[in-house]
């Protein structure tokens, strides 16, 4: 089931930066004939924002999230794993505590109806959204890392 949303968030994603592709060539041309697309900013920021928070559960299940090795690798096999434990339970807090926080702004951004301020007056909660559903499996994802790790350091 967690694989599925994150495949589907995956694709969003990818059909996202092909239309930000495809809106920013839009807009060149359009400068260049004299006629802009309007909004490619503002749209084009949003659909960025989406699809960054929509890959963090993906990335994180296909160990592919940044990290540095500089130090850990002269580390021994048990430190290693001990400082992976740690990381991981810290890293969920913070991806929980963020997860909480972007969905009150969701939910605040709605029931005050809150809209961007420029012409295109988008509701604030339509891109929120996607930015707090996707933090959503990034968390769950997390969760599940940090359990992995826990029980694999415990066998």
């Amino acid at each position: 089931m967690l694989a599925t949303g994150e495949n589907i968030f995956a694709a969003a994603s990818a059909v996202m930066l092909l239309a930000i592709a495809a809106y920013v060539t839009a807009n060149v041309a359009g400068r260049v004939v004299g006629y802009p697309v309007p909004y490619t900013v503002e749209v084009n920021g949003y659909m960025m924002v989406a699809l960054v928070f929509l890959v963090g559960a993906r990335t994180l299940r296909m160990g592919q999230h940044v990290k540095v090795e500089l130090v850990t690798r002269h580390l021994s096999v048990r430190a290693q794993g001990l400082l992976l434990v740690v990381t991981n339970v810290l890293t969920f807090i913070v991806i929980l505590a963020c997860t909480i926080s972007f969905w009150e702004v969701v939910i605040s951004s709605y029931v005050h109806d809150f809209h961007s301020s420029t012409t295109l007056r988008a509701p604030l909660y339509l891109p929120q959204l996607l930015g707090a559903m996707g933090l959503s499996l990034f968390a769950v994802e997390s969760a599940a890392v940090t359990a992995r790790s826990i029980l694999h350091r415990g066998s």
